[in-house]
């Protein structure tokens, strides 16, 4: 598993619908402080997993 880990701005949470607009009402829009310490989410990463 690996690639991007960003959500498509039109879906969303799955579990949830409308996409990712009609959930920020639900929940709010991150802010300024969330997004300075927020990864890149279009940054993949190496999902590496030992067994």
């Amino acid at each position: 598993m690996g690639g991007p880990n960003a959500q498509d701005p039109a879906v969303g949470f799955i579990e949830f619908g409308g996409g990712t607009e009609s959930q920020s009402k639900m929940w709010g829009k991150p802010t300024a402080a969330m997004l300075a310490v927020t990864p890149d989410p279009t940054a993949g990463d190496n999902a590496l997993c030992e067994i």
